[in-house]
């Protein structure tokens, strides 16, 4: 199959067309061979080859992508409608432009965040040690929403542990 076809439109449906008109040139003679007038001989052959314009329309969608086909049209009918309206189209063209920005840079805030697995061998073995919310005791540093070891309470665990293969301090 030849893609020539579907880049060269135009030349292909010229050229259907002028096989269409041979077909009913060819067939009008032999009507005429037959004994039949000329008027009558051509309505003949158009009765047999049936509705022109449906048969042009049959050998098109032939040889078509529809799904191309019908972006293509889609495209040039947004184009048209975005030309009429200036206005229109540059707010949405900022609009798109803004989504896909925030988009963009939300996504990538997560992937650092939450989806790319952390730089160390074994992400999965990588637990958090922390006091245990004590209800009124007041040990650690509290900056954040949950206590958490001062440098002394660290060191004291990392020296006595004997579950983790190593400590490291945030």
């Amino acid at each position: 199959m030849s893609w020539t076809r579907f880049l060269r439109r135009k030349h292909w449906d010229d050229e259907r067309a002028c096989e269409i008109e041979a077909h009913l040139a060819i067939e009008t003679d032999e009507n005429i061979a037959r004994g039949m007038a000329p008027r009558d001989a051509r309505d003949a052959a158009h009765r047999k080859l049936g509705n022109v314009t449906l048969v042009r329309e049959d050998i098109y969608y032939m040889n078509t992508v529809t799904v191309l086909d019908a972006f293509w049209r889609d495209l040039k009918y947004g184009a048209r409608l975005l030309r009429l309206n200036p206005g229109f189209a540059v707010v949405a063209t900022l609009s798109l432009a803004l989504g896909i920005g925030a988009n963009t840079a939300i996504f990538q805030l997560l992937d650092a965040v939450r989806i790319r697995t952390l730089p160390v061998e074994r992400p999965q073995e990588l637990v958090e040690i922390r006091i245990a919310d004590t209800k009124g005791g007041r040990t650690g540093r509290f900056m954040g929403r949950r206590p958490m070891l001062t440098n002394p309470q660290f060191e004291q665990i990392r020296d006595r542990q004997n579950v983790f293969s190593g400590l490291a301090e945030e």
